[in-house]
């Protein structure tokens, strides 16, 4: 049975491991990330830093990860996990299952993976009970993106049909307007429902972004 402080002290130096490969790439000092870190709001001191890259620190704080990610402008998951410099993760003691999969896991994508899982699979099924918020969020925030994109389209198309003296072309371009039209309405629909969703489970709901919804003259806030 692998001890759980002996893996603690392996994600400790994985982390550092990556802090320098970033730092590297970034052609950053240990001294000017230590300063960027305190720009941040968290004194990282030097030393600290380099300890950490050369594995002699066995530990590491949650803030003192979120803030050397912001400073490295890398996202925090890539430091703990290693998607893209490395092809497995130690999820738990002894558990080593494909990075990408534990990334995941962790961020409420896919169920907790197992050694041997195919590393290219991405999941969309099997996600825990306990995940819903975060289903519900992305679906809302996705669903906004297409809105927005949808919306644009329709005002693109509309304002090409205004200045279209061909009658026909007119008519083609008024068209693909009132398609756009309904895909953003669709898309708010789905934003909507996810929010009631969220609702209904006792979920804090995704927030309303700043949208105008098709056919609307106010913003939806």
């Amino acid at each position: 049975m692998e001890r759980g402080n002996d893996w603690s002290v392996r994600i400790a130096k994985g982390i550092g491991k990556r802090v320098a490969y970033y730092r590297n790439r970034a052609d950053l000092t240990a001294v000017m990330l230590s300063a960027r870190c305190g720009e941040l709001g968290l004194d990282v001191r030097r030393d600290l830093i380099t300890d950490l890259e050369n594995g002699r620190r066995s530990h590491i704080s949650v803030a003192e990860l979120l803030v050397i990610a912001a400073a490295l402008g890398v996202p925090p998951l890539q430091l703990l996990f290693g998607v893209g410099t490395e092809e497995t993760a130690e999820i738990l003691p002894g558990r080593h299952v494909p990075a990408f999969r534990a990334a995941q896991w962790f961020t409420g994508e896919g169920p907790m993976p197992e050694p041997g899982d195919d590393p290219g699979m991405v999941t969309v099924t099997g996600q825990p009970a306990a995940a819903l918020p975060l289903a519900l969020y992305r679906r809302a925030d996705r669903a906004f993106v297409e809105e927005m994109q949808a919306t644009s389209r329709a005002r693109v198309m509309a304002e090409s049909a205004a200045a279209e003296e061909d009658e026909g072309q007119r008519a083609g371009l008024a068209a693909r307007a009132d398609y756009w039209r309904r895909a953003a309405e669709e898309s708010w629909n789905v934003r909507e429902n996810a929010r009631r969703q969220a609702e209904a489970e006792g979920v804090v709901p995704p927030p309303a972004q700043m949208s105008l919804r098709p056919g609307d003259d106010a913003l939806i806030v």
